[in-house]
């Protein structure tokens, strides 16, 4: 299946004894590097004890709930703006203003039971594979315009920046550009706008 999609989005097939590009060196990982670490850092809640043994809880955004039943999500007691997300899944995240009611209220713990059961295969990315499904609620990182804070991504490669993925509201009018380590613009295929 890994292979499959990749032929299909790529056009080729992936280059795995030789890699000649990044998305060549992904696919061989994803086929043959099952390293658990994968798995840790794809946990939304298993990465935070990572990243709190490694460098502390101030660098971490506070976690307002996690279970693994959504009828027990205490809406009408968390400070609003929330993220409400799966631990297990990519892409899937509901923004809440203020506690939801009625319809908003059953719709929202329908899709939410619906995600418990869901697993994060589609894609052929296995770190997901071993993750348990838990729900999450954190506070809402804002730009200050309403929209989700713009996300830096840092690709390091031998202990070494190698470029800057710069995310700008990534779940409404998802823009994203590549700059190297002094912020000079590279060229980007990934698929995504670029800004």
């Amino acid at each position: 299946m890994i292979l499959l999609r990749f032929r299909r989005e790529q056009g080729r097939w992936p280059h795995l004894l030789r890699p000649r590009a990044f998305s060549d060196l992904i696919q061989r990982r994803k086929l043959f590097d099952a390293n658990p670490l994968f798995t840790t850092f794809t946990d939304k809640v298993a990465v935070r004890a990572f990243v709190r043994d490694k460098v502390g809880d101030d660098v971490l955004i506070p976690r307002l709930w996690e279970g693994n039943d959504p009828a027990q999500l205490p809406f009408d007691d968390l400070a609003y703006p929330v993220v409400v997300k799966p631990s297990h899944l990519s892409g899937w995240v509901r923004f809440l203003k203020a506690p939801p009611a009625g319809e908003e209220r059953a719709t929202l713990l329908h899709d939410l039971r619906h995600a418990m059961t869901r697993r994060h295969t589609g894609v052929a990315e296995p770190a997901y594979y071993g993750v348990p499904p838990r729900i999450l609620v954190e506070p809402m990182l804002s730009d200050g315009e309403g929209r989700a804070a713009s996300d830096f991504k840092i690709w390091v490669f031998h202990h070494r920046t190698a470029f800057i993925q710069f995310v700008v509201d990534r779940f409404n009018n998802h823009q994203r550009g590549f700059y190297d380590r002094d912020w000079r613009r590279l060229a980007s295929t990934s698929g995504s706008p670029r800004r």
